[in-house]
This record gives structure tokens, sequence and C-alpha cells, in this order.
């Protein structure tokens, strides 16, 4: 008996495939005030996540800047306060997690472990929550602004408002030192901190040499791919700059210091973006840039070329349940991906975390595939799926939400199948048949 697939193929949107996403919020309402925790995350506030980071399991971990909290939003759409009480302060190391108190944490990040780290602006720290243990500990910093303790332990360095931090596969630490214009490192063996990149001295200066005379400012995000490369946003040099592992040289991967909105579809060193204060390297290699001062997304593929995959650049939060590329933002603040590229925006001043969903528009081979018709299209809700033939094995039609929920199941062994969604919101949809042990899925955009 042959398998049967079914496609159905709506255009959501006009330009690049590789840019089309949708985009969704998942916790925040656009209130920056906290008024506790709950099912859903949308009807809760969050005050300026300035992090994330997501963990296996598909939780999201966010750094509640204004409000001093570290939040999670968990795979059922609930929103948790893990630690924090709302209160500015510097204590509760050697102690349970959900003891601690902060000022202001700003990155956010976990090792292959999925240890937590915090960094924390103005009590000038980076502290670690034991995932086994949980218990928390400062690992970098004393707890005093300035300069100091480079070549000795991390624990005894001064830094200044420290703003960004990643962990690289052999689980170094790397702090972006935004008030010292330096990335700092904390060795994973010997505990003792160095920098490699920056002088001290605000400005842009040293492409193509040792990192440690070259000139950066104002580092807000750093980000480490598997190879140990290190990217740096360089906010106030408009920036992104890359550390080459091994050799320790740096060069610049995206902008070219003057302000604007320019370049995309071409290389990203040709391009101009404003005030980058995020960056995140993907399992595939892709460069993810908050570019803040235009509020978009952009990517930067490992061929180098830039595209925008979030934002049309106006200020605002709409766009929900549509094409990414349409929707607006209010400062965006942070980026992360998961596993399966899915991308995690921290919406800054508009107290949201928002969700991108990938389009995947892949194409199975069959020897004989099914013609079809699918009307009317687009759809406000019920439209008929008309196969050219009947189906020789029973089919099973299931369509999924934006959030990868199953909203709909069908089975049927007809010519005909007919579909209602008028009860779901309008926005993409994602629609796979399964027959025979095979399967195929392609996208639907409902309008209302």
């Amino acid at each position: 008996m042959k398998n049967i697939y079914f496609t159905l193929l709506i255009l959501l949107a006009a330009g690049d495939t590789q840019a089309q996403g949708i985009i969704t919020t998942i916790a925040g309402n656009t209130v920056t005030q906290y008024i506790g925790d709950g099912w859903p995350a949308t009807n809760y506030s969050l005050a300026q996540p300035s992090g994330m980071c997501v963990d296996g399991a598909g939780n999201v971990y966010v750094s509640d800047f204004a409000d001093h909290r570290i939040r999670k939003i968990d795979t059922h759409d609930t929103l948790f306060t893990i630690s924090g009480d709302g209160t500015a302060g510097y204590t509760g190391d050697g102690g349970p997690f959900a003891a601690a108190v902060y000022r202001n944490p700003s990155g956010i990040c976990m090792d292959a472990a999925e240890n937590l780290y915090i960094c924390e602006w103005y009590n000038d720290v980076v502290r670690k929550v034991n995932r086994s243990t949980g218990i928390i500990t400062t690992v970098c910093g004393m707890g005093m602004g300035g300069f100091a303790g480079d070549g000795a332990a991390a624990t005894a360095a001064h830094m200044e408002t420290p703003k960004g931090i990643c962990v690289d596969h052999a689980g170094n630490l790397y702090v972006a030192d935004y008030g010292n214009h330096r990335i700092r490192k904390v060795d994973a063996i010997t505990g003792i901190i160095t920098t490699v990149a920056g002088t001290g001295v605000a400005g842009y200066s040293g492409d193509n040499g040792p990192a440690t005379a070259a000139k950066i400012a104002y580092p807000n995000a750093i980000s480490a791919d598997s190879m140990g490369n290190i990217f740096i946003s360089d906010y106030g040099n408009n920036r992104i700059r890359k550390i080459a592992a091994g050799t320790g040289e740096i060069s610049t991967y995206a902008g070219t210091g003057v302000m604007g909105y320019t370049g995309d579809g071409g290389a990203a060193v040709a391009a101009k973006l404003v005030r980058p204060n995020s960056v995140h390297i993907s399992r595939n290699g892709n460069l993810y840039i908050s570019d803040n001062g235009n509020n978009v997304i952009r990517k930067v593929s490992p061929d180098g070329i830039i595209i925008t995959v979030a934002g049309n650049g106006s200020f605002g939060f709409a766009g929900d349940n549509g094409p990414a590329t349409n929707a607006t933002f209010n400062g965006p603040s942070a980026v992360f991906t998961d596993a399966a590229e899915n991308l995690y925006i921290a919406d800054g001043e508009a107290s949201t975390v928002r969700k991108v969903t990938p389009i995947v528009n892949a194409i199975t081979e069959v020897s004989e595939p099914a013609q079809f018709m699918v009307y009317p299209n687009p759809s406000s809700g019920a439209f008929t799926l008309q196969a050219s033939k009947v189906v020789g094995s029973p089919a099973v039609l299931q369509i999924y939400n934006a959030l990868g929920q199953v909203v709909y199941t069908q089975h049927f062994a007809a010519q005909y199948a007919n579909i209602d969604l008028s009860q779901q919101p309008p926005g993409a949809y994602y629609l796979t048949v399964r027959s025979g042990g095979a399967a195929y899925t392609e996208q639907l955009l409902l309008v209302k």
C-alpha cells in the first residue's frame, strides 16, 4: 500500500523565506511591575528582562533586571520566581538559590552541566548556582567597582558594571566588563581571572591583531561557539567583534561602526547597526544580534550574510501571531536560541519575552505525490482539503499552533477532509499528515 502525502503551503509573507518565522509573546503583559507568578505567563508581568537562557528541557530562565529577581517560564507556560524577593541587595552566598538577593541581574547563562550563572550589574559580581546542590556562590568579583585582580583569584577581582556572560565548551567563564571596556576570562581549572580583550580605554582599534591590544567600548554581551570563538556586542562602536579561538586575534564580524540600518542580504561587515546590545551564536552557527537602536533582530549566517529575522524597524509592541519581520519592538535587550533554533527575545522596555518559531519548508521526495486543493485559501477558519484520489490507507491530520500544541486531530481515508479552526486565533499553524509510517509538515495562515 502506497504512502500518501498531503502538503498545505500558504505564503506567509513576501521576501527571503529564510527570514520568516512566526512571533508570539510567551511571558509578560507590557506592565513593568511585579504582580505575582502563575499561568499563563502572559497574564503576569516582568520588569525589564535583560538576559535569557534555555535549558535542555525547554524551560526559559530570565533575569528580571528592574525587579531583582530570576524568573522561569516552564514548558507549560507558567511563570515562576525562582530566586530573589524583589528587594535590591547582595546576600545568600553559600545557601539555597531561592533565598538569594540580587541587585539588577543582567546577563544569565548555563554551562554544559546546566549550572546557572548570573551577572549582577550593580553588585559587580557573577554568581553560580550549582545544579546538583542548589547552592549559590560568587565566582567572579568581590562586590566592588573599578578594575583590579588580573592574574589572581577571580573572587578577589574588581569589575565595573559587568553586563553579559557566557561559558565556553571547556567551562571557562567570560564576562563583558562594561565599564572597564574589557572582556575578562575566568579559567575553569584555576579560577584565575585575566583580560582577553580591551585595554581599559573606550575606543575602536586593533582589528587583525591581539585582542588584548585592541580597544572596545562598553561591551554588553558575549557568546561562545562550539570552537571556542568569542563574539562581542561592541555596543559603543556599533559593531560585533570576534576573538578567534587559539590565536586570540580580534576582528570585526558585523557592522561598519556608523549608525544606521542598512545591509540586509549582503556582507555583515558592510551593514550598519545601532547600539547592538546582545549576541548569541546558535548550534547551527548562526549569530543573532539584538540591534537595539533599530528595534530589530538580525542574523548573520555562517557565510557572513546578514538579514533581519524579527522586527520592522518601528518602535512599539505589535505583530504577535504573524510574521516576525512585521512585528515591532520596544528596545530588545537579549536574544537566545534553543536546540531547534527557536529564537527568544527579551523585549526589554516592553517587559515581555517573545518567541519566534521558524517556518520549516522541508520537502520530502516521493514517487507518487498526492495532488490536492485547499479552499478557501487563506482561510478565516473553515476550509476543505481535497485530494486528487481516495487515500489508500488511513491518514491522520494533526494541526499545531506556534507553541507546538496540538489544536486539531482528524482521521480520514477519503478524498475530502473538512477542517474548522474558527475557534483558534489568527496566526501560523503547522499541519502534519501521517500515512503509512511517513509524515509531511507544512504551514497554514489563519486570518480573521
